[in-house]
């Protein structure tokens, strides 16, 4: 299985960027390690599932399925050279990986305490939109310190793209 996978990995992944080829080395090779020097035609579905769930706690549901593809291309490679019959890993179904990395957006909490904390500062227009759930970079470059009342954030809806103004009945989008 070793032989297949790096034979994908070189001839396999033509027109593949050099950080798709980098990500799918760094992901194929702990399972590759984990299956052993199994040959392609004695690999089982219970192979490539056993060497899948010794990584659940490494990896997130992403970086298994991105895993498992990897392996089953591998192996549908080595079945175009006439090197396996059956594709094993397309027969094994992802397992739920450990969790991601946590969120970078803003919290409620912090979106709240951003505003009163940015009050009076020159970026504070750009906070108060940023925090918005429609606002997008296209609208926020538009709006000037005029456009924002005190207390509440309101924004014109004139100044939204027309994609968001179906979103916004009142012409109005308050922030409470």
């Amino acid at each position: 299985m070793r032989e297949a996978g790096d034979d994908w990995l070189r001839e396999g992944l033509d027109g593949t960027s050099d950080r798709a080829r980098t990500l799918y080395e760094g992901l194929l090779g702990p399972v590759l390690d984990a299956i052993g020097a199994r040959p392609l035609r004695v690999l089982s579905a219970g192979d490539v599932r056993s060497a899948l769930s010794q990584l659940v706690t490494r990896y997130s549901t992403r970086s298994l399925r991105i895993t498992r593809n990897s392996l089953e291309r591998a192996i549908r490679h080595a079945e175009s050279n006439d090197l396996v019959g059956c594709n094993v890993a397309a027969l094994v179904k992802v397992p739920q990986g450990s969790s991601g990395r946590p969120s970078k957006s803003f919290t409620l909490d912090q979106a709240k305490a951003l505003l009163p904390a940015s009050e009076g500062a020159r970026l504070h227009a750009y906070d108060a939109n940023r925090v918005q759930p429609l606002a997008v970079d296209e609208d926020i470059g538009a709006f000037r310190a005029q456009h924002l009342a005190v207390g509440k954030v309101h924004l014109p809806g004139a100044a939204w793209l027309s994609a968001q103004r179906h979103r916004c009945a009142a012409g109005l989008l308050v922030l409470d």
